[in-house]
This record gives C-alpha cells, sequence and structure tokens, in this order.
C-alpha cells in the first residue's frame, strides 16, 4: 500500500520513544527518558509524551516494542511440551507471575520469545490503540533476521544497560540472549566468547549494530574502534542502519 503510515513506539524502563514510519522512512516525533521508573510515573509521562501525536495524521497501523533483558528464546517444540511459567522460571531465578508472562511465535525460526511484561502497559496502550501490535524487541530483531536468507550475521542491539544479540549462519539461529554491560569492553568479551562458542572466528560474514535511541553513541563508537583492532574478526564487516530498531517493527505487521 502506498504511503501507508504508521505509528510505532519504543518502551522500556528508561524511555519511551513515538515514531512515524511512512515507506520505510523514520520520524522521531519523540524520545523521553522516564522521571522514575515507578508505574505512575512512567504513565504520567507517556501520556505527556502523547500529546505531541499530530491529530491530523490518519494511521493505518500501530505497533509498540516492548523493550527488556528478562526473556529467552525457545524452539517450538519445547514451547508446546511445557507451560509458559515453567519455561520461564527456570531460565529465571525470581519466580515467575503467570499473568505478566507473554509470548510471541516466531515461524521463520520455530521458535518462541518468552518475556515478562507489565500487565498496566497493555490495558494502557489497548485502550488509546484497540489495533495496536504489541510484541518483544527481541521477537522483532529475530524476525527481522530470520525472515530474509542470510551466511553468517551477527547482530548487536545496544540499550541503556543490556544488550540483545543474536547470531546467525545459513539462515539457522545459533544464538539468540541478552547480557548487562557497563561499557564497551563488556560488549566485546561477551560477543568475542559467543563467537568461539560457535566457531565462527574468521568467517566471513556482517556484524549489524543496532541503536536505540538510548544508546550512548560515543560507547558505540569506542566499541567499533575497538572491534578493528581484532585480527580474528578483521573478515567481518560492520553495518550501522539508520533507525534499524524502529524499521523492524515493520515486519510485525
Amino acid at each position: 500500500m502506498a504511503n501507508k503510515l504508521q505509528l510505532a513506539f519504543e518502551l522500556s524502563s528508561v524511555s519511551f520513544t513515538i515514531s512515524e514510519i511512512r515507506d520505510n522512512e523514520v520520524l522521531i516525533i519523540n524520545h523521553t527518558v522516564f522521571s522514575g521508573n515507578t508505574e505512575r510515573e512512567m504513565k504520567h509521562d507517556i501520556q505527556l509524551a502523547l500529546t505531541v501525536i499530530p491529530t491530523t495524521e490518519k494511521y493505518e497501523e500501530y505497533t509498540l516494542s516492548w523493550v527488556s533483558k528478562q526473556c529467552t528464546v525457545v524452539p517450538t517444540p519445547i514451547f508446546k511440551a511445557s507451560s509458559i511459567s515453567s519455561i520461564y522460571s527456570t531460565c529465571f531465578s525470581k519466580e515467575a507471575i503467570t499473568n505478566d508472562l507473554d509470548y510471541n511465535v516466531i515461524s521463520e525460526g520455530n521458535c518462541v520469545t518468552i518475556f515478562e511484561i507489565p500487565l498496566w502497559l497493555k490495558s494502557f496502550f489497548v485502550i488509546r490503540y484497540p489495533r495496536i501490535i504489541i510484541q518483544h524487541s527481541m521477537s522483532h530483531l529475530l524476525r527481522s533476521v530470520l525472515e530474509k536468507g542470510n551466511d553468517t550475521e551477527i547482530h548487536l542491539t545496544i540499550y541503556a544497560a543490556y544488550f540483545h544479540l543474536v547470531m546467525v549462519k545459513s539462515n539457522g539461529l545459533l544464538l539468540a540472549n541478552t547480557y548487562d554491560y557497563t561499557n564497551e569492553d563488556d560488549l566485546l568479551y561477551y560477543i568475542s566468547f559467543c563467537i568461539q562458542q560457535n566457531e565462527l572466528s574468521f568467517e566471513k560474514g556482517n556484524l549489524f549494530l543496532h541503536t536505540s535511541e538510548e544508546s550512548n553513541r560515543e560507547l558505540v563508537n569506542s566499541f567499533y574502534t575497538k572491534w578493528k583492532t581484532i585480527s580474528n574478526f578483521t573478515s567481518y564487516t560492520i553495518q550501522n542502519q539508520a533507525y534499524s530498531l524502529l524499521k523492524q517493527q515493520l515486519t510485525c505487521v
């Protein structure tokens, strides 16, 4: 459909981003860093941010990417053979609350993303946008990677305090996980370890850096500089795509 206009949200516990997507072009309408981390404070900041959305525009699609580190990806057969709460509680030390759990089926990879999501979040947005599609950021990343044929690719999605890491080879999913970090050396450590564990050293492939509005640009640049000094990874070409995280929401509608 020509000139299709989509309203896309990206929401984490740290920030909230509103954007318009038309014909694969992204326009950031608002980026808000939350003043606090309570439900009341987040709702207040989101409500204020929503007031900047142009009332003259007619959006045909509404999507939201819920960003969190509390997610896990499992093969579809395991998902079908177990309950969502048992899988989640096995992966994370804290007790899972069933009402706060949700999942996205990734048919392209024959896998399922299981994640925790605040109960208020769904009701807050569905009341305002009944047709909105809410999925986890890891699901958006996986779907956008696996829907196309690829060789060896490493996808690094950087948020304020953690990052998603996805590795694929010959269109097969090798790894999908989330790690905490404090500096660029942490990024290098985890990626280097996972590359070695999956025997991808000296491979000819692509490293995709996906940055969010809450990413530290200086840290990303430092990572890029240090990555180029590692001889084992010189065969990887770094790809930076503007607004790639927001564009990934195009795959869920």
